[in-house]
């Protein structure tokens, strides 16, 4: 993981709150959305350090996803050039977690 990415994340967006999911036995996303629904994904080794870097990065964390939470991913729309960059940012963009 990338903390100089989550932390500028946070820190140039609004209103951040973190989604933590396990997505397999030794593994667990953390996913950073803003308040317009633009979100990072990282993963980590456990639901315990997704839940210290959520309390580190000082937002709000849930463990699956609020109805307020998917609302908010759902409706946002990236910019065309963003899309023109890296079609699936979490795989391709030199700075992916």
């Amino acid at each position: 993981m990338d903390v100089t990415e989550a932390l500028e994340f946070v820190k140039t967006r609004d209103d951040v709150e973190a989604v933590i999911e396990r997505i397999g036995y030794h593994t667990t996303q953390v996913i950073l959305v803003a308040g317009n629904g633009e979100w990072l994904r990282f993963v980590v080794s456990s639901p315990e350090i997704a839940q210290r870097i959520a309390t580190g990065l000082k937002v709000e964390a849930h463990e699956g996803w609020p109805d307020s939470l998917r609302q908010k991913v759902s409706s946002y729309r990236r910019d065309p050039s963003d899309w023109a960059e890296a079609p699936y940012p979490e795989r391709f963009r030199e700075t992916s977690v």
